[in-house]
């Protein structure tokens, strides 16, 4: 089985130029752990996990702000702060086992789905575990 039969195709992302609340915003609305960062024409640049975020907002945010506060307060902090920009890519056509090695070697939690120098998908963790679950990918 290749990555390209779990990935998830077309993964939301965001663009480089635009600050931490769209990160916060995609992950609350997609229920996703993991943005990919792209620049104006779609290079993946890194990519942005809650953990990062939680980081980043540790690092800028006051513990007693409301909020609305912390809102104003992610707009301000330019993804660039956020993002992890080394990131290890795999190819659709690897077999899984490999995306399922690198994320163990790694310790990371997920890796972009790169196909001719753009982003085509992402797999995850999740699609590993759904995966040794034997839960359909129609469902994950």
């Amino acid at each position: 089985m290749h990555v390209r039969q779990i990935m998830t195709p077309s993964p939301h992302t965001i663009r480089v130029d635009k600050s931490a609340i769209g990160v916060d915003s995609i992950m609350s609305w997609a229920h996703v752990r993991h943005v990919p960062v792209v620049d104006v024409d779609g290079a993946l640049v890194g990519v942005v996990s809650q953990r990062d975020l939680l980081r980043v907002a540790i690092s800028e945010i006051d513990r007693d702000m409301t909020d609305t506060d912390r809102s104003i307060a992610l707009s301000r902090v330019p993804i660039r702060k956020a993002l992890s920009p080394r990131v290890t890519e795999i190819s659709p056509e690897a077999p899984i086992e490999e995306a399922a090695r690198l994320m163990y070697v790694e310790k990371i939690g997920c890796l972009p789905v790169t196909e001719g120098g753009k982003l085509i998908g992402i797999v995850t963790e999740h699609d590993l575990i759904g995966l040794l679950a034997g839960i359909p990918f129609e469902s994950m």
